[in-house]
């Protein structure tokens, strides 16, 4: 009976052993479709924080620049199929103050080329005017704070990542950058 264990054990174990070692290699083939670039954002609204005043109900937007470089530097391995075509950005909000209420995170569309070892600017929209006149953005107007925390500004830290294509067709995404977007119902300028 004891035998019988052993060798049931002993059989369960190869087989799981057999599964787990089979596993370590790239099935998927994930591996060789990791693109050979980078995408980094290198600007965003000239590293200025952004003031938005939400009485006035229009689109804001900052200019963003981003960079591709490959990732293995030899000359050798870069040709123009490593270019990248921008398709795509998502902006999502988080309170520096201390309040939690935020606008809704959004994606916007791009449709803009950056060249291997490259820079390219183009604009893009950090707060929609359809935000502000929902919470926590229109309490800033009516009744005239913000009524989780009493305050008359909201101070967050706007998160960007942008999304494409190289031309071989192998998905590029640029990790986090954030600048700081303060509201308020309106900034007064002297």
């Amino acid at each position: 009976m004891i035998k019988k264990s052993l060798i049931t054990a002993s059989i369960i174990l190869a087989v799981t052993l057999t599964m787990g070692l089979s596993g370590c290699g790239d099935a998927s083939g994930e591996a060789n479709t990791k693109a050979p670039v980078i995408l980094t954002i290198t600007d965003l609204n000239a590293n200025d924080p952004f003031q938005a005043d939400v009485y006035n109900l229009k689109e804001d937007e900052v200019q963003c620049t981003v960079r591709v470089n490959p990732i293995d530097a030899n000359p050798d391995t870069t040709s123009f199929y490593m270019d990248v075509l921008l398709k795509g950005y998502e902006i999502s909000y988080y309170r520096k103050d201390t309040g939690s209420r935020v606008p809704e995170t959004f994606t916007g569309n791009l449709s803009s080329v950056c060249s291997l070892n490259g820079t390219t600017t183009f604009p893009i929209i950090i707060c929609r005017a359809s935000q502000k006149e929902m919470p926590p953005l229109q309490d800033l107007c009516d009744p005239g704070y913000d009524q989780e925390t009493g305050l008359f500004e909201i101070h967050t830290a706007c998160r960007v990542v942008i999304w494409g294509d190289t031309f071989a067709g192998e998905e590029v995404v640029s990790k986090p950058a954030q600048m700081t977007v303060n509201f308020a119902c309106q900034w007064l300028t002297e």
